[in-house]
């Protein structure tokens, strides 16, 4: 009990001081382990040997692309649903929710889809040719999905955490995400692309 306060207290001291390095450490942590779990659901129960530069590419991903970016999204968008709305309290708190979610929903998700399938493309590989057919092949039926998992988490991390907190409860959306993000960078998500 003392141990957990303490760590808390730590950790909210952290993310008070140092915002940007706590999002950057939380977001890197957690899309890396996301992706050794994916590894060890989907690839290594056939018997290959956990991919490290795959791990690697992933937690860079997390923590020089997105994290700095979902740093400055989250007050961004909140600032904007304000302009659009006015308040957020009362009768105006679903509309506010609404705004902040259609926002995050067709600016952000396909941002950060095109940005995932490219860092990841031509760093995993290097062929331009590979991740633009992943991108094309991929994207609607991806995006249809991040539809699905994020829009409740979306509402409930917009109407009940402070702004500071969004992009470390994104990240952990993000570690359910990323195993998923995982296995379509790796396999294609119809059931035919998997088993090849």
């Amino acid at each position: 009990s003392d141990l957990r306060a303490m760590a808390s207290k730590f950790l909210l001291s952290f993310l008070k001081r140092q915002p940007l390095a706590a999002d950057v450490i939380s977001a890197g942590f957690l899309w890396g382990t996301g992706d050794l779990v994916a590894q060890q659901l989907h690839d290594h129960t056939r018997g290959a040997p956990i991919d490290w530069h795959r791990c690697f590419v992933q937690t860079v991903y997390a923590s020089c692309v997105w994290a700095p970016f979902g740093h400055m999204w989250y007050p961004a968008l909140d600032r904007w649903a304000r302009m659009m709305v006015g308040s957020n309290n009362g009768r105006q708190l679903w509309k506010f929710l609404g705004v902040k979610l259609l926002l995050e929903m067709i600016a952000l998700h396909p941002i950060t889809l095109v940005a995932y399938f490219g860092c990841l493309g031509v760093a995993g590989s290097g062929d331009d040719d590979d991740w633009r057919e992943k991108l094309k092949r991929d994207f609607l039926p991806t995006y249809v999905l991040e539809l699905m998992l994020w829009t409740p988490l979306d509402v409930a991390n917009f109407g009940l955490v402070p702004v500071r907190f969004q992009l470390l409860v994104a990240n952990c959306g993000c570690f359910v995400e990323s195993i998923g993000l995982s296995y379509i960078q790796r396999h294609g998500i119809s059931p035919a692309a998997a088993e090849t």
